[in-house]
């Protein structure tokens, strides 16, 4: 395979992982509904690379189903059991974006 094959490959790789992260913001801004997520569990992970990969999971309510999901985070500040605002977009609740920087009271 020649060279400008993988950088054209890579380039478009790119360019579409871009398209898919501003489409995804847009739409939770159009659309999004703002909720309460509360984070369940904290993993943290040795990866081979002498860094650490840390996972929070959190589950939040909508349309009165539970639903849950995982990011990796940065901020060793949170803890298992606080709750934080969650935008979510009411069409489809997996579409999530967990918001650390802005914690609340639970209200359950």
């Amino acid at each position: 395979m020649k060279k400008w094959h993988v950088l054209l490959a890579i380039g478009l790789l790119v360019i579409f992982l871009v398209v898919k992260i501003s489409w995804r913001n847009s739409l939770l801004k159009r659309t999004g509904v703002e909720g309460i997520a509360q984070v369940e569990k904290i993993v943290v992970a040795d990866e081979i690379r002498r860094n650490q990969t840390t996972t929070a999971f959190f589950m939040f309510f909508a349309n009165g189903k539970k639903y849950s999901g995982s990011t990796h985070i940065l901020n060793d500040k949170i803890k298992e059991g606080d709750c934080y605002e969650v935008l979510y977009s009411e069409t489809n609740p997996k579409i999530v974006e967990i918001n650390f920087s802005k914690k609340v009271e639970c209200e359950w």
